[in-house]
């Protein structure tokens, strides 16, 4: 009986490994241009905050009809306070802490990004309005999604 569970055991655990290397395989982010930094455009401040805590960093870039949207820069900034204070002046210097690029199913992936908050940025070029989200992570988390981060690029007017 023993022998039966130790290598049901074995087998659930090399289909668990299995699905998560085949979930972090199918991010198609890509590196972006050296010194590329972010895409001023369009004419308006986007900014969302998420109210749920996430596990990970990591989801969708679309447009407003749903549609994916491929090369789209996204960054992980520090200091995400600005996003949620009344006073956007008195924000802070950030410094960057990872960027990828999205690839042709939009989406993005940062592995290892500690707890805490950050501003999750997305811009394209002037055409777009960059979007701004502020994001708690906990890895760890008994309450965390795993559910992937959805943003939205709208065009600018």
């Amino acid at each position: 009986m023993r022998v039966k569970i130790a290598k049901l055991l074995t087998v659930a655990l090399v289909i668990s490994y299995q699905a998560n290397a085949a979930r972090r395989d199918s991010c198609k982010c890509g590196a972006p241009d050296r010194g590329e930094t972010t895409h001023q455009g369009g004419n308006e401040i986007i900014t969302f905050r998420e109210r749920r805590t996430y596990r990970s960093v990591r989801g969708v870039v679309h447009d407003v009809n749903g549609e994916p949207l491929a090369g789209v820069l996204v960054e992980v900034f520090d200091h995400p306070e600005w996003i949620v204070s009344n006073y956007p002046a008195s924000r802070v210097e950030q410094h960057r802490i990872a960027a990828c690029k999205t690839g042709p199913d939009g989406s993005f992936c940062f592995e290892n990004i500690a707890s805490g908050r950050y501003e999750l940025r997305a811009s394209k070029d002037v055409a777009w309005n960059p979007s701004h989200v502020h994001i708690v992570v906990n890895p760890r988390g008994r309450r965390s999604t795993r559910a992937g981060i959805k943003v939205q690029l709208t065009v600018g007017t």
